[in-house]
């Protein structure tokens, strides 16, 4: 300490004890508090480095994640606001929806619907509903940038922070239009197969059914919901001997025909002309058996009939035969019997004639 500055003043030694001491320990404390900041810039420097890194994360994290939407096929991705504008807009939406990316940003997502969902205000309710439920899932139309509609699968999702705070909300959409008009083909296809009389039905592997047509229900009289899921053999089969020649046959052969013995629900006996057909997958892969069967059971009681009657009739002719052959027999027997009778009547009225007194 300089102690030259204090010359000619009057200083006692207390003071000056004291002041020596207050100002050792500012030295002190400025010592501390250097030391305090080089390790407080020597923290926010590796804070700086950490956000850094942590900046570089995320930002290779958004990176990959926008690589991964952007090379997504068939599905358009976009990311809505709270208001439900959009804010992100990936290549796939822009190949299914029309729109390009400067297009559609910042417009509201409402410009996908159509005109009748719009007046019955389903946007705005499915955002409300996805706010309330995190996730809304419904298959409608939409509409293209050019007008045109198609038939989508859309899924709806609210976004949120750590603490619960809404974000916005993403929306997935895919063209679902093919598959559509394929489910509308088989409903066709399989009203077609109700209206037919035959008993159509499909079983897996395993014969569990599959599919039971109307046709079925009126043979055997179960519903297409009791005998769903049911084992066929279980089911309509109580001793048929050709059944295992059925599975052999359709397992090697890829199909069967021939007549079954089968029961109905109420426990009638009915037979039934069966064709078999193996149906494969498009590795050719089997995965189910096509079964057509139509009831010939009063057709087998009508030919039981005809052939009982042919029999009486064949019976018939075989004793008209022996009849026609037994008269045969017996009419030159019958001629001599009748011409002896004939002779003897004539002898008899000779004898009367050549002796009158006899007669009386």
């Amino acid at each position: 300490m300089n102690v030259d500055k204090f010359s000619g003043l009057p200083i006692e030694t207390d003071t000056f004890m004291t002041l020596g001491t207050a100002w050792s320990e500012m030295e002190v404390a400025q010592e501390k508090l250097q030391q305090q900041n080089s390790e407080l810039a020597a923290a926010v420097s590796a804070l700086e480095a950490d956000c850094k890194r942590a900046q570089e994360a995320l930002h290779e994290s958004e990176e990959r994640f926008r690589f991964l939407v952007e090379s997504v096929k068939e599905y358009a991705i976009f990311r809505l606001a709270t208001d439900g504008c959009v804010v992100s807009w990936n290549a796939e939406a822009a190949i299914i929806l029309g729109y390009q990316a400067t297009d559609i940003i910042g417009q509201h997502f409402s410009c996908l619907f159509t005109p009748e969902d719009i007046n019955c205000g389903n946007p705005e309710q499915d955002l409300m509903t996805t706010v309330a439920q995190e996730r809304v899932e419904e298959d409608r139309w939409y509409v293209r940038s050019d007008g045109t509609r198609f038939w989508g699968s859309g899924v709806l999702t609210a976004l949120r922070d750590e603490v619960g705070n809404l974000l916005g909300f993403s929306k997935i959409v895919r063209d679902m239009t093919s598959h559509k008009r394929a489910s509308q083909k088989i409903q066709e296809q399989a009203a077609l197969l109700d209206v037919a009389t035959d008993a159509i039905l499909v079983q897996d592997l395993n014969h569990h059914i599959l599919y039971w047509n109307q046709g079925a229900e009126r043979v055997y009289g179960w519903k297409a919901d009791e005998a769903k899921g049911l084992n066929v053999l279980e089911l309509l089969y109580k001793d048929s001997p050709h059944r295992e020649d059925a599975l052999v046959s359709v397992a090697l052969d890829g199909s069967w025909q021939g007549e079954l013995h089968q029961i109905t629900k109420s426990g009638q006996q009915i037979i039934v002309e069966s064709r078999w057909t193996l149906v494969r997958d498009p590795a050719e892969q089997p995965t189910s058996i096509l079964i057509v069967n139509t009831d010939i059971t009063a057709k087998k009681q009508l030919e039981a009939q005809f052939f009982r009657a042919q029999r009486l009739e064949s019976i018939g002719t075989l004793a008209s035969g022996i009849s026609h052959d037994l008269n045969n027999v017996l009419t030159p027997i019958l001629l001599s019997a009748q011409l002896l009778q004939m002779l003897h009547k004539d002898q008899a009225e000779s004898a009367a004639a050549s002796n009158p007194g006899n007669k009386r």
